[in-house]
């Protein structure tokens, strides 16, 4: 997981990500708190960081946002709010890289 993305609403990650960060695409997986709203991303055309950390601050003004993974490891799943017994997934859930973040949402 990671790097951080966003960090205090600031972006948090250098506009020279790509030159420094091995220069190279990827399909990303991330999450962030904007508000009162957890947002789960994934990316369908490989993507660097810094954009997909610039466009997600200007258009939700999250606190905090992080990559969870990147390239063929990329996996995102969440609990279908329509119907708990269902997950909506994207990316190859059989890589040997995917890693499981658990939410538990406290309603108050």
């Amino acid at each position: 997981m990671g790097p951080g993305l966003i960090e205090g609403r600031q972006v948090d990650i250098d506009s020279e990500e790509p030159i420094k960060q091995s220069g190279y695409e990827a399909i990303r997986a991330f999450v962030g708190v904007c508000g009162k709203l957890t947002l789960l991303g994934y990316t369908k055309k490989p993507s660097h960081l810094y954009p997909i950390a610039k466009n997600i601050s200007e258009a939700y003004g999250c606190t905090e946002l992080a990559n969870l993974s990147g390239g063929s490891e990329a996996f995102l799943a969440f609990r279908d709010p329509d119907n708990k017994s269902k997950f909506v997934r994207h990316g190859n859930m059989k890589t040997a890289r995917a890693s499981m973040v658990g939410f538990h949402i406290i309603e108050e």
